[in-house]
């Protein structure tokens, strides 16, 4: 997930990356999800790896004490939560991939969800049950007899091939399906034609088994064509949808199989979120649905577009899905969005479910995006709002103004921890830039000139200067981030640096030593704070790096921007603050065109800290500025996810993070806990890192 968009990747990157160029303005957004940390974020030191006492593999629920003067809901009916950073981008999951986004995971439902105990397991939602081959390449799917939307339209396998094959085939700019399925069911070399449409693996064949010409204009017409008028009482769409050797294939009206294009053994990881959640074709082939026009755009032969495009309608409205709530009203600019209890879902009444699946017991949920930090702290002081979610720096007074309201209300009563996600919010440097004022080449493409920036970096004081404070409930130190080797934090398994290679560590001798290397081997020089020249002194002067920022330039920002700058001048070196608008940031043509420092935010969009998250950071493949085009490096991380031998597995991502270490892209930032006040009569607060989600069905009043 993202803390920033692209449109890079080939088409959207893996973890929709807008890899917003700054020192910090850091958009966490998964999968996919956008929030915008102006500055917040700030690294520690050197060896260090967590300073938090949470966990981060498994999805936290948290049950409040009770209270010896009674405080409760105002409106039982009803529960307000102000926690979201930042506008929502989209209702259609074939597009949102933001972490404010996190209602999908109540309005939308997939083959299997979450465990709401451990986000590294899943449990079954509309898949009863399911089989997985010996080689991890086909996982074959049960589904349940009695499922339906919101509006009763019936759920089954084909309405299970409909959704991951629109998934695809829209590719729309921000597809979060290209991002998570490339590798996996389909191959960007085979299966995303010259004209940029999109099929899965297999789907060309499959229409062509039913007598489409076989090339690209009439294949896409007849698929076309097909979504438009969905009918899996047609024969020859049954035909397409059955046909063995494709990704999906609905085998019968309640058994689906997806074929993958290699194994992977953590697959079912993939399916929860809103990339695997199923959609309603009778809905968007209805006509009538879509404010009395059809759902989708028509092309120049009037016939309904589904690839390459999105549905407009459905992005700012949103449709039917099959969870325990559905849409209601929204407020214009995506800053409010209110869920109903569906009146109509299918798991009422149904006994033997996990608890994620459970009706709701709180009848409305309005979620409310972007509230200004002081006004949610009022909101949760006045018992308005349920849950919120300060800022670090702001921790202290949103309780303050809550006890002094309720003073019987211990800190510990409201303060939930949900752990630390699978992310890296973290500086990158970029190797491949090109434009270096004055010096025919950029000094930031050698190892020893990131070996030196990395190790001029005091983490440990950034650390502490933006994400710790004090615990209200006993005055000791209350530290909320992370400090890691890059690219993976600690606790998602053997693969996360087996080898246990510290942090790079704050140490100005040795940074003197790489930066006057540096300067020796390339022509240039520095000049330390004592007057000294270290390097080529004939060579050229080397003095400031560009970073960029998206504006404005916050008090956060500018601390992170000192901790760093002192760092770097003791090294002869300083960084220059550029402002950028998102716009002029989204102008930016690539790597290669910098600036030399861009701030990297990226989240996995499920447990895997290989194929999502080192893959990503550690390749080309999300376009991200500080990779190197080292060959060996490329090929162990394509290759380690899918490796069914666990010791080599082991062996080969040791090497991995030995290569990546050395070469010194990322100059790392803190991560930064999941975190909320919630009223102390709400019960069952669920939070699962990957949906971004917390899943409010389960949430009760005492």
């Amino acid at each position: 997930m993202f803390t920033g968009r692209s449109s890079l990747k080939g088409a959207i990157s893996r973890a929709l990356k807008i890899g917003i160029i700054a020192i910090v303005i850091i958009v966490i957004v998964s999968g996919g999800y956008i929030a915008f940390y102006f500055g917040t974020l700030k690294p520690t030191s050197s060896t260090s790896t967590s300073t938090s006492t949470s966990t981060s593999t498994s999805t936290s629920t948290s049950t409040s004490s009770s209270l010896t003067t009674s405080i409760s809901p105002s409106n039982r009916s009803e529960l307000i939560d102000e926690s979201p950073e930042a506008a929502y981008d989209s209702l259609d999951p074939a597009k949102g991939f933001f972490m404010t986004d996190g209602y999908f995971a109540n309005v939308f439902q997939g083959l299997v969800q979450y465990n709401p105990t451990n986000s590294s397991e899943v449990v079954p939602a509309l898949a009863s049950s399911w089989n997985v081959s010996s080689n991890y390449e086909n996982y074959t799917f049960t589904m349940r007899l009695n499922t339906w939307f919101s509006n009763k339209d019936p759920i089954n396998a084909y309405v299970a091939w409909f959704s991951f094959v629109r998934e695809l085939y829209a590719n729309n700019p921000d597809g979060v399906g290209f991002s998570n399925y490339e590798g996996l069911t389909f191959n960007v070399t085979t299966d995303l034609s010259s004209a940029g449409n999109l099929m899965p693996h297999g789907l060309r064949e499959a229409l062509e088994s039913v007598g489409v010409p076989a090339n690209e204009n009439s294949l896409v017409t007849a698929l076309n064509q097909m979504m438009s008028n969905f009918n899996y009482n047609n024969e020859t769409q049954v035909k397409i949808m059955s046909y063995p050797d494709q990704a999906y294939v609905a085998l019968s009206n309640y058994t689906f199989q997806i074929n993958l294009i290699q194994p992977y053994k953590d697959f079912l990881l993939v399916l929860p979120p809103q990339w695997g959640a199923f959609v309603d074709p009778l809905f968007l082939d209805s006509k009538t649905a879509c404010g009395g026009d059809p759902c989708q755009p028509l092309n120049s032969a009037g016939v309904e577009q589904w690839n390459n495009t999105d549905s407009t309608y459905v992005d700012v409205n949103g449709m039917p899905g099959s969870g325990p709530y559905m849409y209601g009203t929204r407020v214009l600019g995506n800053t409010q969005l209110v869920l109903n209890a569906n009146p109509n879902y299918w798991a009422d009444n149904v006994s033997g479910l996990s608890p994620v699946l459970e009706p709701a017991s709180i009848p409305t949920v309005i979620m409310k995006f972007g509230t200004f930090p002081n006004d949610t702290s009022a909101d949760f002081a006045s018992n308005v709002a349920q849950i919120i979610s300060p800022q670090v720096g702001q921790l202290d007074q949103a309780f303050s103004v809550y006890h002094s309201n309720y003073p019987q209300v211990s800190f510990n009563q409201i303060f939930h921890n949900e752990g630390l996600p699978l992310c890296d919010l973290a500086l990158g440097i970029d190797t491949q830039y090109t434009e270096y004022s004055s010096f025919g080449y950029s000094p930031v493409n050698y190892s020893n000139v990131r070996q030196a920036l990395v190790h001029a970096v005091n983490y440990t004081a950034i650390l502490n200067d933006l994400y710790s404070t004090t615990n209200p409930s006993n005055g000791s130190i209350l530290t909320l981030g992370q400090l890691f080797l890059p690219p993976v934090p600690p606790g998602w398994g053997p693969l996360d640096n087996p080898s246990n290679i510290p942090l790079y560590s704050y140490n100005i001798t040795l940074a003197t030593q790489e930066i006057a290397a540096a300067g020796n081997a390339d022509g240039f020089y520095v000049k330390l704070p004592n007057g000294t020249s270290v390097g080529e002194t004939s060579g050229k002067l080397f003095s400031t790096i560009v970073s960029a920022y998206i504006l404005p330039l916050t008090p956060s920002l500018e601390t992170e921007f000192d901790v760093i700058n002192s760092g770097l001048g003791d090294i002869g070196l300083s960084l220059t603050p550029t402002g950028l608008t998102l716009a002029q940031y989204q102008m930016v043509g690539g790597p290669a065109y910098g600036p030399p420092i861009a701030a990297l935010g990226w989240c996995a969009d499920w447990a895997d800290p290989i194929y999502q998250q080192f893959f990503d950071l550690g390749t080309s493949i999300s376009h991200e500025a500080n990779w190197v085009d080292n060959t060996t490096l490329n090929k162990l991380l394509t290759e380690i996810p899918f490796e069914t031998n666990s010791t080599l597995q082991l062996e080969q991502t040791e090497q991995a993070y030995d290569i990546f270490t050395q070469l010194a892209t990322i100059i790392q930032l803190p991560n930064n806990d999941n975190y909320f006040f919630a009223q102390p009569y709400l019960q069952n607060l669920t939070y699962n890192p990957f949906e971004y989600a917390i899943f409010y069905n389960m949430i009760s009043y005492s």
